[in-house]
């Protein structure tokens, strides 16, 4: 997928480019205020330091404006006119060998844990990357105390990366 790309939908979601979001006044302030709502500590607590908002809610129009900066960034939603519920964060880039991969990142409302979206997600991504004819490689990392995320990776045909992997972060990959 690619910033052009239009996203996917699955039985239960919609994954749309928040392009049309970011529009100055009314979309974009409506996307502040879902974002305030789901960016928690909770949600935050796995995700990578520079995914954090070390200045609390005030600063997510910056954290937007980084996002974009330097990812392609959709939204979830469920089917229907519905309140936004996560994240697909999609951060292409090309290998010293020439792989075409995209480093995956998600993240879901708190509120919306437990229900299949992750995996459901996850798998439409791997269906529509297939369909779109790329990338190579699909790359994402799990923090170490973060198990129901590993689960999710591990349940979408991904497999542990050990040689990519840290001390703090697990790596998974999923070839296409």
């Amino acid at each position: 997928m690619t910033q052009k790309s239009k996203g996917f939908v699955t039985e239960r979601l919609q994954v749309a480019s928040w392009k049309s979001a970011l529009k100055e006044g009314a979309p974009r302030q409506k996307l502040v205020e879902e974002l305030a709502i789901i960016l928690t500590p909770d949600v935050l607590r796995y995700l990578p330091l520079p995914l954090h908002m070390p200045g609390g809610p005030q600063t997510i129009d910056r954290w937007i404006s980084a996002r974009d900066g330097e990812s392609d960034v959709f939204t979830i939603r469920k089917h229907g006119p519905s309140a936004l519920i996560g994240l697909l964060i999609l951060a292409p880039f090309q290998e010293p060998d020439a792989t075409r991969t995209v480093h995956l990142g998600y993240l879901f409302a708190d509120h919306a844990w437990g229900k299949g979206f992750a995996t459901e997600l996850l798998q439409g991504l791997v269906a529509a990357q297939i369909e779109q004819g790329g990338p190579a490689k699909l790359l994402a990392g799990v923090g170490k105390g973060n198990a129901a995320s590993a689960m999710v990776l591990l349940k979408s045909g991904f497999r542990l990366a050990v040689d990519l992997s840290n001390a703090e972060t697990d790596m998974f990959r999923r070839d296409i």
